[in-house]
């Protein structure tokens, strides 16, 4: 037997995901908990490509089928807004030339079919919700940016919390300390919000930093490919962050999401 790729296997049937085969994480199964909880039925799988696939899925299972390759830029503040508008522009020129998951339990659906199912698969909102104009936990965003805080505003304002764990830190005492802040509520909170270039607040060795990380593109198809990939974005990502005058001033954001999700199907 080989490692395959992709970013979703092939041979992957509904089998493969029934409840045993779910990790016995605490965490995993009270995401899938509260995702149910706060829908309050099943999840609708339903993607049109060249096949159709509909089901209903009783746990977040399907997600799992999900396997991306995650790029980091680690950036300054300052930065920050520069760089997450760049790899938002570039999301669609990422996809066409790096999708490799056209096939979903034998049906052939889109080019990069990860993007759909993972948006599906972990949708809180029932009907209604959507049509109300909820924004779904599976996002691109809506408008370019001037400052990370205006992705950590946007957790806040439009998203209940999936996993409300509580620290005991006082981040103002913390930093009054001369110590650094975890911010454990902040990262737990933005981590269950998958925009697919998502802000990152992390410390290593007792410094903070900043990160953009692009969750984009599929696994594979070799690793010379994903090689080249990483490449591109990081090549493509650095001139577009440093024009004088940056290609989003001149691009509404809806174009830019309009290519990304042309280049999915």
């Amino acid at each position: 037997s080989h490692i395959v790729m992709i970013g979703i296997l092939p041979t992957l049937m509904p089998d493969h995901l029934s409840g045993h085969w779910m990790s016995e994480s605490t965490r995993y199964q009270a995401l899938n908990d509260s995702i149910f909880t706060a829908r309050g039925e099943d999840i609708m799988i339903d993607i049109t490509g060249p096949e159709r696939l509909s089901l209903q899925a009783a746990s977040i299972a399907p997600e799992s089928a999900c396997t991306s390759m995650q790029l980091h830029l680690q950036v300054s503040p300052a930065d920050f807004a520069n760089n997450w508008n760049a790899a938002q522009v570039l999301a669609g020129p990422q996809l066409a030339l790096g999708a490799n998951s056209p096939y979903f339990f034998g049906h052939h659906l889109w080019a990069e079919t990860r993007i759909e199912l993972f948006a599906q698969a972990t949708d809180t909102r029932p009907d209604e919700l959507k049509t109300q104009g909820v924004r779904p936990r599976v996002w691109f965003g809506e408008r370019w940016i001037t400052s990370i805080f205006d992705l950590f505003e946007e957790n806040v304002r439009y998203f209940p919390s999936l996993l409300p764990e509580l620290s005991d830190e006082d981040p103002v005492a913390e930093l009054a300390a001369g110590r650094t802040p975890k911010l454990s509520e902040l990262r737990l909170h933005n981590g269950t919000i998958y925009r697919w270039n998502r802000p990152v607040y992390d410390i290593v060795n007792g410094r903070p930093h900043l990160r953009v990380e692009n969750r984009v593109l599929p696994a594979g198809p070799t690793v010379l490919d994903m090689m080249a990939n990483a490449a591109f974005y990081y090549g493509v990502l650095r001139t577009l962050s440093e024009e004088d005058r940056p290609l989003w001033t001149k691009m509404s954001f809806a174009a830019a999401e309009a290519n990304f999700m042309a280049a999915a199907r």
